[in-house]
């Protein structure tokens, strides 16, 4: 069946889970190695659910359409970070790399403390030559820094989404600083959504906030459209009375940043009225300047 699906003209949407996939490289090997260009030649989306990584590399490389523009993979399996930069490197040289639009990658399991599972630069480095507009990874360690975002901004102009780690466990040390948002401002003007976990204050723990105003008082400045900022932190409002293992610290954490979001939006307000303002004063301005120069 799959060799006749693979062979439609016209097919857009492929979506497989677990065991489909695992026979699924062996008959897509066996169809593209006699008749390579009609091997998936109008495919445009791949979603797929598999239980390791590796099992998708396979037949997403024997896809031959150059137009695949979304790729979203469940992975049941912890992942080593090898693993990961192996796929994405597949992608870099797939016949739809210049195509390819929205990558989301979600893993149901996590190699915490162990540094061979932490995705780092070094594993996102073959997808810079791509031209994504969404990039959504959850459910793995990370090891980001702001010289990655800088990296992620200056390749992806037209990035749209940004999503890394989001609803993970913090890793230890995570030095994407508010600072570093402000290439993906100067890069990336269609940017509508960012999900990092920043330092925002100098103890470096998972986006904690010390004091609301700084963080508030900034955001604006860099992102002057800002609507909606969340935190993966815990609320009283979602946590069960007796789950012993959040403590008051962490309800505080996620109060804080609710108090960032007031705080940003009113500040938003202030400067967008100062804008309207100056744009209003601005003939008044240019008049006054022409009669002083005269």
């Amino acid at each position: 069946m799959l060799l006749c699906l693979a062979a439609l003209p016209n097919l857009q949407t492929l979506h497989f889970r677990n065991g489909d996939i695992e026979h699924m490289g062996d008959d897509v090997e066996k169809l593209s190695d006699k008749t390579p260009s009609r091997t998936f030649p109008s495919l445009r989306i791949i979603d797929m659910t598999t239980v390791q990584l590796p099992s998708c590399t396979n037949p997403i490389s024997r896809v031959r359409s150059s137009r695949v523009s979304q790729i979203r993979i469940h992975v049941e399996d912890k992942t080593l970070a090898k693993t990961i930069e192996e796929f994405f490197a597949s992608l870099a040289i797939h016949s739809s790399r210049s195509a390819i639009q929205l990558l989301k990658l979600n893993f149901s399991q996590s190699g915490e403390n162990d540094a061979n599972y932490a995705v780092t630069a070094q594993t996102f480095a073959p997808l810079l030559g791509l031209n994504l507009r969404s990039l959504h990874i959850d459910g793995c360690s990370m090891e980001l820094d702001s010289d990655l975002v800088r990296l992620m901004a200056e390749s992806w102009p037209r990035l749209y989404r940004l999503e890394l780690g989001v609803n993970h466990s913090p890793t230890p040390s995570l030095p994407v600083t508010l600072g570093g948002l402000v290439p993906l401002v100067q890069n990336c003007p269609n940017l509508a959504f960012v999900g990092l976990a920043l330092d925002t204050t100098i103890n470096k723990q998972s986006s904690t906030v010390d004091d609301p105003i700084p963080v508030a008082s900034f955001l604006p400045d860099i992102f002057p459209n800002v609507r909606y900022i969340g935190s993966t932190w815990p609320s009283e409002d979602t946590i069960e009375e007796d789950d012993e293992d959040v403590s008051d610290s962490e309800f505080e954490m996620h109060d804080r940043w609710d108090e960032v979001l007031r705080l940003t939006q009113e500040f938003s307000g202030f400067r967008e009225q100062e804008r309207n303002q100056m744009q209003a004063d601005a003939p008044a301005r240019s008049a006054n300047s022409r009669k002083a120069s005269d």
